[in-house]
């Protein structure tokens, strides 16, 4: 395909790459612990379960460190169904492959509507659980980009061509 524009002429397109692969590292190797039942404490036999329970769960995220069932399906998710969707958009992005809208807008759709809920989860604790974020603001700097991403790629993607 000739009419292939350099990435560094897509400013967008480059942020999707970049975001992108950030997630695909997220999904892949730190999602997959709590869809795979692995403890988040700092006396895990697991070090990726140490390494996220002291840099981001401890006083964070305390439904992550529960890991509630639907948290463990969520992440499992995230590791085998959206983390190999990701390198999908990477390589869409980079490439102009113009089939990235359906599986774009599907995601979009899906992400936005899973965030939405596990943020309102962690913050308003509407289950009386007490498992509530004791760091708000933090809990919104590592999740947000997680609900404001995928709004962005719907936008994005909302015409056709997309490319």
């Amino acid at each position: 395909m000739s009419n292939i524009k350099p990435l560094k002429q897509r400013p967008y397109d480059l942020f999707f790459v970049v975001i992108f692969s950030v997630f695909t590292v997220s999904s892949l190797f730190f999602d997959i612990l709590n869809g795979l039942d692995v403890e988040l404490s700092a006396t895990s036999s697991n070090p990726l379960g140490r390494l996220t329970y002291e840099w981001y769960a401890k006083g964070t995220d305390p439904l992550l460190i529960e890991n509630p069932s639907f948290v463990q399906y969520a992440t499992l998710i995230s590791a085998l169904v959206w983390g190999p969707m990701y390198l999908m958009f990477v390589y869409g992005f980079w490439k102009q492959k113009s089939w990235i809208r359906v599986p774009g807008l599907l995601y979009s759709g899906a992400l936005t509507y899973s965030m939405l809920y596990y943020i309102w989860i962690q913050l308003a604790d509407p289950d009386q659980t007490g498992l509530i974020s004791e760091h708000p603001v933090r809990f919104l700097l590592f999740n947000g980009p997680y609900l404001v991403v995928p709004i962005l790629l719907g936008f994005r993607l909302r015409k056709a061509p997309v490319f």
